[in-house]
């Protein structure tokens, strides 16, 4: 669709575009060419660096974008100008450490501050930089589990602000996004800690990221969510789950998480046509961050999901896609695909 007033970028974590190991039948992320391919095939292209295979399907090498060598980047770099992609937003993992040095009993690590800086975030700031991505995705530390999360706002808040500037220092939109177990678990403590870093610079350093499947999946309610985070969001994960869900608020097995579906098939409170529809009308609002049009980023996790990525396949994303066109063009978003224009500019 074109040649509307309200129109949404449209980008993916291409690395669920897995690839089927021969020897035995799981999937194992594909090579950042094939991931690409994929992509364009699609019709897409922005995308959401995250994971790659630098290895084979029966012997992969699998390496996230935040830790990618010298080589391995100027082979992302290379793959990404030859398929004639963009990278919009870095899908990096920073913030998913503990927040403090106490026992749980997970296998969460914790970094001290500094060195969590030095080792990992200045790191990541520096590929992001060549990857000339315009954002990038960050989480908000683990509390302790089984403890509330609204307790630990301030204590992230600081954890968040020295990461918060590396990237703005760079140009780059740092992105907080909604997940379970995390102090940004909902829509209040996304929106507290937004707050309080704007407070700290006296200008809007943080956008949030919306996504569907991360609220619903923790038995909270999509729209009374989005209505408390809405003011923050500039960036939307098209992840959808429509399946059992937990009853009070303890902490989250994201890789029991089996019901996600693609976006039309939601059912009841799942369904996300009230808040694309709200986006709508926020449209102006949310271009005012800078960043263009809205970005909506297929994650859609259809062969499953997990706490660093999710698997949908060739198919899976193919599917997911056009279920989301479907449901964009219900509510009026408007939004670019590949046509027999962008065919034509490939024979020249």
């Amino acid at each position: 669709m074109r040649n509307k007033t309200c129109e949404v970028r449209l980008a993916a974590f291409l690395d669920e575009c897995t690839r089927t190991r021969p020897a035995d039948g799981t999937q194992v992320i594909a090579s950042v060419e094939d991931q690409l391919m994929v992509g364009q095939a699609l019709g897409l292209s922005w995308w959401a660096p995250r994971w790659f295979n630098f290895g084979t399907q029966d012997k992969p090498d699998i390496v996230n974008v935040g830790k990618l060598t010298n080589a391995q980047l100027a082979i992302v770099i290379s793959a990404q100008r030859a398929y004639g992609f963009a990278a919009h937003c870095m899908g990096s993992g920073i913030g998913k450490v503990k927040l403090l040095d106490v026992p749980d009993g997970t296998d969460v690590p914790y970094y001290e501050p500094q060195r969590y800086l030095d080792e990992v975030v200045l790191p990541t700031a520096a590929i992001a930089e060549e990857l000339r991505v315009k954002a990038v995705r960050l989480f908000s530390f683990y509390h302790p589990r089984g403890t509330d999360s609204s307790q630990y706002v301030e204590q992230a808040a600081e954890r968040l602000a020295p990461i918060v500037g590396i990237f703005m220092a760079r140009r780059i939109l740092p992105l907080l996004e909604v997940e379970a177990n995390l102090v940004g678990n909902r829509g209040a403590t996304c929106m507290a800690l937004a707050g309080r870093l704007w407070e700290c610079v006296r200008r809007r350093t943080l956008g949030l990221i919306w996504d569907w499947g991360n609220v619903y999946s923790q038995g909270l309610d999509p729209w009374a969510e989005w209505q408390l985070m809405s003011d923050g969001v500039v960036e939307f994960h098209a992840k959808f789950y429509d399946g059992p869900r937990p009853k009070g608020f303890g902490p989250i097995d994201e890789h029991a998480l089996s019901h996600y579906v693609a976006a039309d098939g939601c059912t009841g409170l799942a369904r996300p046509d009230m808040i694309l529809s709200d986006v709508r009308s926020r449209y102006t609002c949310i271009r005012a961050y800078g960043v263009g049009e809205p970005v909506i980023v297929l994650e859609p996790h259809l062969l499953g999901g997990g706490r660093f990525g999710g698997v949908s396949g060739g198919i899976g994303m193919g599917v997911a896609l056009r279920s989301l066109c479907r449901t964009l063009d219900h509510v009026g978003l408007a939004y670019r695909l590949h046509e027999q224009q962008d065919v034509e500019a490939l024979r020249q």
